[in-house]
């Protein structure tokens, strides 16, 4: 029997049980590392609308908001429409897109290379499926945005191919409509569109003109919408978030000391594609080395990017497959080294989910072509080609059992960086991720004993890095639990020396040196608190009794005026009418309650003017 008679609907019937035959054990996962981005923002919408006019992650409490990915929530939307908030559905759908996603590489290879086994293509699709990379972006239900920008991704080159057969305007329509949602889901939809050129070399003889100005027109239409909804539809108000050292060191070099660490940082990718069994939750500050020119492995990168790029030339005509390959794991490759757009935590699993693809169409091709030149199977025959599957299978029983039991790390944030904490003791952020979920324990459960391994990794990230403000808030806080004053204080003003806009921190503060009967000191830390950031949970409550007591309010009425005059605030109003009340001076409290309610017309507020007026009536 010839191998491509074969009925295409068992194949994909493969891929599909395959695929969630491996990560069946993730769906029963629980919320893990980052998926609070997700929930949390999510409930914070109101409206569908929401979605689309205001950045995807947003911590009102930090001053932090960043990305715009309205597809992903928008998924996550209609998810929540049968089920709410229910981790084992979002794991379901996003094993479901991962099924998908491998089903439409499959046919896109069947589109490009009607001539080549198709079993060749079953092997680079067990290799995708099963590779270690792959188990963040499956599992992190925060990832579905590389799930929803690979599924574009697909379709987009999909149509792309049909248009350059067909010549059809119902093909071109589709690629636009697939790449404003790719890039309406991440910016790292790009690497796709990035492919289209490298199709367009392969599959045509001659190049055109025209054909460049259309590759230049899709990027710039897709950039563009991103930046015009953006520009148009967003609170601008909001504070951006900026990376810290920690996350990523390159964040603070001018660009052109960057670079020998760019074409270095693609070789440790590399090197995860064959040795994918030391895995982390986090990649950063200490675990990746940034080097300079003096080293010799920036060096070795320039000739990797230059191998690739004269392999890739090199074999488009004979070797499409091969080539198409090469181009995939070249266009990813410098999409993550961090040259042209920097990227949080230096490394990170999912950023290379495309690259994965390259790679495994490199191996199993190599493979099937030296299996044949030894006769060990016979081209294009069932029975040999069978045989070769089974042994891609077996050669990837590693990769297959990584990956298994690697979803049993991702149950939860917990466990993963518990999995992970072994082999990241000099990573900041890690260190500092493993006590706060120990401080997490404590704050629920309020047992002492979860306080000493928080201090421990506490005091492990601020040696790695002792910059750490949050780290040393944290350590202040537990010094101060078990009465060691002293030692709080000089950790708290650590931290402020480290994050002087931290608001949280310096509501911390404020409480510390109120707690010290040092009202002085802790006035000057209330003001800059709720100067920074006045929705702090329970900020102006403490505020307000404060102000109360040390008879502050002539004081603080006029610095609420002023604040409220540069950065208004809902907040601040609430406590300037409470602090008229307090003064006794009514008429002034009607007035700034009428004031306040023509700016926020609350429910609160109503209520609050009809008792106002009943009691004055009286």
């Amino acid at each position: 029997m010839k191998t491509n008679s074969i009925n295409n609907k068992f194949i994909y019937l493969f891929i599909f049980l395959f695929t969630f035959g491996l990560y069946a054990n993730s769906i029963s996962n629980g919320y893990s590392f980052d998926d609070n981005l997700i929930t949390d923002n999510f409930q914070q919408k109101k409206s569908f609308a929401d979605i689309f006019t205001s950045f995807s992650f947003v911590n009102k409490y930090k001053n932090i908001s960043f990305a715009y990915r309205p597809v992903v929530l928008a998924s996550f939307a209609i998810e929540n429409l049968f089920v709410q908030n229910n981790p084992a559905v979002s794991h379901f759908v996003n094993v479901l897109l991962y099924a998908i996603i491998c089903m439409l590489i499959y046919y896109l290879f069947s589109l490009l290379f009607p001539d080549i086994n198709k079993f060749v293509f079953l092997a680079t699709i067990i290799i995708f499926i099963v590779h270690p990379l792959h188990t963040e972006p499956v599992n992190n239900i925060k990832s579905r945005d590389e799930l929803l920008t690979a599924l574009f991704g697909v379709l987009t080159l999909i149509q792309y191919f049909k248009f350059l057969k067909n010549k059809k305007i119902i093909s071109i329509v589709l690629v636009i409509i697939f790449s404003l949602l790719g890039i309406f889901s991440k910016l790292s939809f790009l690497v796709y569109l990035a492919l289209i050129p490298a199709i367009y070399l392969i599959f045509t003889e001659k190049v055109k003109a025209k054909h460049l100005i259309f590759f230049g027109f899709l990027f710039i239409i897709s950039f563009l919408s991103l930046r015009i909804a953006k520009h148009f539809l967003l609170n601008h108000d909001t504070f951006i978030r900026h990376y810290e050292f920690f996350e990523n060191p390159l964040y603070q070099m001018p660009f052109l000391q960057r670079i020998p660490a760019g074409f270095h940082i693609p070789l440790y990718y590399f090197f995860l594609l064959f040795s994918p069994f030391k895995l982390s939750f986090y990649y950063g500050y200490n675990m990746i080395p940034i080097y300079n020119w003096s080293n010799l492995l920036p060096y070795v990168g320039i000739l990797f990017f230059g191998l690739l790029v004269y392999l890739f030339f090199k074999t488009r005509r004979k070797y499409p497959f091969l080539s198409f390959g090469i181009a995939i794991l070249l266009i990813n490759s410098f999409a993550v080294s961090n040259i042209m757009i920097l990227l949080p935590g230096i490394v990170a699993e999912r950023f290379f989910f495309l690259g994965v693809l390259g790679f495994a169409m490199i191996v199993a091709y190599f493979i099937y072509r030296i299996f044949v030149k030894f006769n060990w199977i016979k081209e294009g025959r069932f029975r040999s080609s069978l045989i070769f599957v089974f042994l891609i299978l077996i050669f990837s029983s590693p990769f297959i059992y990584k990956s298994y039991t690697r979803n049993q790390d991702w149950k939860s944030s917990e466990s993963l960086v518990k999995a992970d904490i072994p082999h990241l003791k000099n990573a900041a952020k890690a260190n500092e991720t493993m006590g706060a979920i120990y401080f997490s324990q404590f704050r629920k459960t309020h047992d002492r004993d979860y306080l000493i391994p928080a201090k421990k990794y506490y005091l492990q990230c601020v040696k790695v890095y002792p910059e750490y403000g949050a780290a040393w808030n944290n350590l202040a806080f537990i010094n101060q639990f078990f009465g060691n004053w002293a030692k709080a204080e000089e950790d708290y003003l650590q931290a402020y020396k480290c994050n002087p806009k931290n608001a949280i921190l310096l509501f911390n503060l404020a409480k510390f040196y109120q707690s010290q009967n040092k009202p002085q000191e802790a006035k000057q830390y209330y003001k800059e608190a709720i100067f920074v950031n006045p929705d702090v949970p329970d900020l102006i409550p403490y505020l307000k009794l404060f102000i109360v007591k040390e008879n502050l309010i002539d004081e603080f009425i006029p610095y609420l005026k002023n604040i409220i005059h540069t950065n208004d605030n809902y907040m601040l109003q609430l406590l300037l009418i409470d602090l008229y009340n307090e003064k006794k001076d009514y008429n002034q409290m009607i007035l700034q309650l009428n004031e306040t309610y023509k700016k926020y017309p609350t429910e609160q507020l109503k209520q609050y003017k009809k008792e106002i007026n009943r009691i004055f009536k009286k």
